[in-house]
Formats: structure tokens, C-alpha cells, sequence
């Protein structure tokens, strides 16, 4: 693996689906069939085991497979980022040591779900207990919209100025937020953009790039993006985000990131199925007509 030296300035990481076959196991071809994929058009990282890797539906024993296949597919110079999220310090703790022992990279942390009671203080208290003893370096995860509450931006500084905290990822889709969180830190702390819609904004702005969930569908398209913005084509680049990356992201919010990507990716050939697990659904058939139109649209444009 490339170590966090190969998370640069310039990013789009992609938070890997976790593909499964008709009797409900992970497929693990076909996970190794997206990371091959993505990494071939220039993505820049794979993070497996986050929101659109449906990681809170799978089981401990497949949970630590998806990071070894992850591990195992990516090259020697993509950085694996690995999801470690749990609801208390021992369980992350715990997935940050069998990410580390694999040959991740670094991991990405959300706030403990569920428990939205326990305010800013209680948050960073949890964050510090398991950054004092992680063997890997971390990437807070800000995701309110699943944890209930958002990292306070003088939580973020204050671990900002630790070894061990090297970036955000930020998914609340509040770009006042992100700004706040570009000005509370210098620029060796990585900030990266959750929101597709967002990307070039962010770009713009101050950000590493972000680690975006259509790059699982799209990756060629969003590496042209990432180049454009990031050599000052602005409006180029902007452009075209907002007319084939921002009605998918759009679907996405609405019918959610897994089943709406895994849809674009079995029309890619990438996968063969886009079963996802429950809670989640598969999309009603005028929904998925609708993401593989897009997503032809796109490949035919890009």
C-alpha cells in the first residue's frame, strides 16, 4: 500500500460499493471488478466500508473480508482508506487494528451513531480515546444526516492538531460548514468533499478534492472534473458537474447512495447484480430507467 503519503491535494477516492450475489453474500468478484475499474480511469483512493459500501449491514466476519479484498485489489500506489465506524470505542478501536494489520492506509470515522445526546464534548472525548491508540492515521467523517449530530468545527481544529487526524470528510452538504472547517485548519490537513453536487465548489474553495460516491459509476468523468478544476478550468469544470453528476446525485439523496450507484454499474457491465440489503431497496423500475439513462448520457457526453 502507498502509506498517506499517496493522499494528496489533488483528489476523487471512491467509496467502493459492496456488491452482493443473488443469495445475499458479498460478491467479491465483483467487488474486485469496481475497485479494478475505477482505479484503471485515475481514481485516486478506494475507501471501502462506508456509506455506499453498506457497512452497518454487514457482519463482523464480512465486514473484515471486504477490507482484505480491498487491500488485495488495490495497487501499491492507491491508498485504501479504510471505514471503521462503530457505535463504541473498543468495536473501532478493534476495526482500526485488523484495518492496520491488513495493509490499509488510513481510516475514515464517523461520530458514534445513534447516541445524539452527548453534544460536542462527548464527541470529541470518543474521538480522542481511539486516535491516543490508532496504529493508522484518521479521517473524520462528517455525516449528520446518519449520526444525528455534526463534528463541532473546534473539535475538528483541536484534533487537527494531532499526528494522528489528517483530514474530513464531509457529507452534510452545508458548504458554510465546510468553509468554516477550511479556515479553522491549515492546508497539511485534507478536507475533502462528501457531496458530489459540491465537488468543484469545494475545489474551489480550499479543498483536497472529496471522496464521492458516483465515482463509483462515473470515474472517468469525475477524474476529467478533478483535472479541470484543479488547473483553473472553474467553470468547465462546474458545468459539467452540475448537468451528469448533479441529477444522479440528486437520485441518490433521495432513493439512497447503494442501491443508485449498484444500478449504474450493472448498466456498466462493472457488476451483475444491484441487490442491496435491507433497510435499504432496490429502486422501482421507473427510478432505475431513470439512473441508466443518465448514466448513458454521461458516457456518451464525457
Amino acid at each position: 500500500m502507498s502509506g498517506t503519503s499517496g493522499i494528496h491535494s489533488r483528489n476523487v477516492m471512491c467509496p467502493v460499493v459492496t456488491p452482493f450475489i443473488s443469495d445475499g453474500d458479498v460478491d467479491h468478484a465483483g467487488l474486485r471488478s469496481v475497485i479494478e475499474f475505477v482505479s484503471d480511469a485515475g481514481i485516486d483512493g478506494i475507501v471501502p466500508c462506508g456509506t455506499t459500501g453498506e457497512f452497518a449491514s454487514l457482519t463482523p466476519m464480512e465486514y473484515r473480508a471486504v477490507i482484505e479484498t480491498a487491500v488485495d485489489v488495490a495497487d501499491e500506489t492507491t491508498p485504501v482508506i479504510a471505514g471503521v465506524a462503530a457505535t463504541d470505542i473498543p468495536s473501532v478501536r478493534s476495526n482500526i487494528e485488523f484495518a492496520a494489520q491488513t495493509g490499509a492506509d488510513a481510516a475514515l470515522l464517523t461520530p458514534p451513531y445513534f447516541h445524539t445526546g452527548p453534544g460536542s464534548t462527548g464527541i470529541q472525548q470518543f474521538f480522542e480515546s481511539v486516535v491516543a491508540e490508532s496504529p493508522l492515521s484518521i479521517i473524520l467523517y462528517n455525516i449528520p444526516a446518519c449520526t444525528g449530530q455534526q463534528i463541532d468545527p473546534e473539535t475538528v481544529a483541536t484534533l487537527a492538531e494531532t499526528d494522528t487526524v489528517i483530514g474530513l470528510k464531509d457529507s452534510s452538504g452545508d458548504f458554510d460548514y465546510l468553509l468554516d472547517i477550511l479556515s479553522r485548519t491549515d492546508s497539511s490537513f485534507r478536507v475533502f468533499e462528501g457531496y458530489d453536487r459540491h465537488y468543484v465548489s469545494g475545489v474551489h474553495a480550499g479543498t483536497a478534492g472529496g471522496i464521492n460516491a458516483l465515482s463509483n459509476v462515473l470515474p472517468g468523468r469525475f477524474c476529467t472534473i478533478r483535472e479541470k478544476a484543479f488547473n483553473g478550468e472553474t467553470q468547465t469544470a462546474f458545468e459539467s458537474e452540475q448537468s451528469t453528476l448533479a441529477p444522479l446525485f440528486d437520485l441518490c439523496l433521495e432513493y439512497g447512495f447503494a442501491p443508485v450507484t449498484k444500478v449504474g454499474l450493472t448498466h456498466r457491465g462493472v457488476i451483475d447484480s444491484a441487490s442491496v440489503r435491507a433497510p435499504l431497496v432496490e429502486l422501482p423500475d421507473k427510478v432505475h430507467s431513470r439512473v441508466t439513462t443518465l448514466v448513458a448520457d454521461a458516457i456518451v457526453d464525457s
